[in-house]
């Protein structure tokens, strides 16, 4: 008991300087709010249809959609560093711990993996039709596939697919998370 309260009180002291990025579908610019005011402490230009964010330690990624491109936030100024192409639709990614990100595209079948100045590391992967949601546990990346009903893991030492994609049980899995030592996905249209 007296460790998950410590655990606790740990993870507050955490969330003091944590702030959150997100992306409204009506504008152009992602807004950082911070958890603690929940208010916008800072709205930051990016490319036209931000679609999905990811972010490292001094990094934030926004992916938009219109444009195929991915914007690199400093997250101590608060400015876009940088845009770089990513070929086609971005429609989801991912920070590994190590600084590299993985981006599914809304159209294909594949993602594809990328350094923090966008530089494709290695071979896009066919994971199934429309990889949707992105998930870092451990030492793998778990990727779902929208159209294929399916679920795929990656080693992210080798970056090479661990096994071909399984079927998740559901017609259309949308997102992917993992906590309580379980991964855990949502369905569009099963309820």
């Amino acid at each position: 008991m007296n460790q998950r309260i410590a655990a606790i009180a740990g993870a507050a002291v955490v969330a003091a300087s944590i702030t959150v990025v997100l992306i409204a579908r009506d504008s152009d610019s992602p807004d950082r709010v911070s958890v603690l005011d929940l208010e916008v402490a800072t709205r930051v230009d990016v490319g036209e249809a931000p679609q999905a964010v990811a972010a490292t330690d001094r990094r934030g990624f926004v992916a938009n959609l219109a444009e195929a491109t991915v914007s690199s936030v400093d997250l101590n100024s608060n400015e876009v560093e940088d845009d770089f192409q990513v070929g086609v639709l971005p429609a989801s990614m991912v920070a590994t711990p190590e600084g590299t990100l993985w981006i599914g595209f809304a159209e294909g079948e594949f993602i594809a993996q990328f350094d923090g100045t966008g530089r494709v590391i290695g071979r896009a992967l066919k994971v199934g039709n429309t990889p949707q949601g992105l998930t870092v546990a451990g030492d793998d990346l778990w990727v779902t596939a929208l159209n294929a009903g399916t679920i795929a893991r990656v080693d992210l030492a080798s970056g090479r697919l661990e096994a071909l994609p399984v079927p998740v049980g559901s017609d259309f899995p949308s997102s992917v998370a993992f906590g309580f030592g379980s991964l855990w996905v949502t369905d569009v249209v099963d309820n």
